[in-house]
């Protein structure tokens, strides 16, 4: 595992759950995970106890600082939608990109909690969990309407912490990172990155079934226009990799297709490259699986050495023996 690299799927009307079709259905110029990937490279109540006069006049100034800071808050995560969004074409803005942005809010943000919440989850996601502890002491103890980003964040820095040191097994700490995420889905359950990275775990540890219902169900809780947002891409992209672990592949090939058109840099990344290869042999498209697997390997060489990318390759070559016995 690399860490989580935490997720064209076609949504019936009346559920999230992607459509087992062959072929996708989008313009030619973002279509074909299959053929154009290999051209294209590249988400209160205040209450009042007055004794006197005096104190009334107090605790009623204290609580409009409380609904200022919130209001603020509020605007504040406004904004970060913005300086997280998708420039468009599929091409997200990096994390150093995003933190550079979000930073220039300081000023008006800090001390909303949204504020230094979204900060740490930065500093987690760019492996930087000291930065990110260091922001989570700010805001440790507080209440505030973003207990859910302070957790998320604590979550995800812990994380980032189990893959600092890429020595030992890492499965005993991802198992009890798997159980904090699910329970955190039960305690906020109407906040979808919360499936998604509990999604991703489960099918980084191969619990597949598990992770697609995790994933569908975070995408059923997600308003129907706002399914192909593109801060779900790993929610896809996982979906992907978990179809095709247990073998379906057509709707492997569908999730992936999503994936990429939200995030094209996705071609990037290993895993779920092997997914696409595995999909491709599986529908007997063996030359969109060898040049998957042919550029994976001419752009990190060292795969050849990982069992799953030499798994991938016997599957290939599995497929295409059947396929040749098939036509005797």
């Amino acid at each position: 595992m690399d860490g989580l690299s935490l997720l064209v799927a076609f949504l019936d009307r009346s559920s999230a759950e992607p459509r087992a079709v062959c072929e996708p259905r989008l313009p030619a110029q973002a279509r074909g995970v299959r053929h154009d990937l290999l051209a294209t490279w590249r988400f209160r109540v205040l209450k009042v106890k007055s004794l006197t006069v005096a104190a009334l006049f107090v605790t009623a100034s204290m609580a409009a600082s409380l609904v200022e800071a919130s209001t603020q808050g509020d605007w504040c995560e406004q904004q970060w939608e913005i300086v997280s969004g998708d420039p468009g074409e599929g091409l997200q803005p990096s994390y150093k990109d995003i933190l550079a942005r979000w930073q220039q809010y300081g000023g008006k943000c800090a001390g909303t909690i949204a504020y230094e919440a979204r900060l740490a989850i930065l500093y987690a996601q760019m492996n930087e969990p000291a930065k990110a502890r260091e922001v989570l002491k700010k805001v440790a103890g507080k209440k505030s309407d973003y207990d859910h980003l302070v957790e998320i964040a604590s979550l995800q820095t812990e994380m980032s912490e189990v893959f600092a040191d890429n020595r030992g097994d890492k499965r005993p700490q991802m198992k009890a990172l798997e159980g904090k995420y699910a329970a955190f889905v039960r305690k906020y359950p109407n906040f979808i990155p919360g499936y998604s990275m509990l999604g991703g775990i489960q099918s980084a540890l191969d619990e597949h079934p598990e992770a697609i219902q995790t994933l569908i169900a975070g995408l059923n809780n997600t308003p129907k226009d706002k399914r192909r947002s593109p801060n779900l891409w790993s929610m896809y992209r996982n979906l992907a990799i978990s179809y095709a672990g247990i073998g379906d592949y057509r709707k492997a090939l569908g999730a992936a297709d999503v994936a990429y058109e939200l995030k094209k840099g996705i071609s990037s990344d290993r895993y779920f490259m092997y997914a696409m290869a595995k999909a491709c042999a599986a529908t007997e498209d063996f030359k969109a699986a060898q040049d998957v697997l042919n550029v994976v390997a001419a752009r990190v060489p060292e795969v050849k050495n990982d069992p799953k990318f030499q798994s991938t390759v016997r599957f290939l070559a599995d497929k295409i023996q059947e396929s040749k016995q098939q036509q005797k």
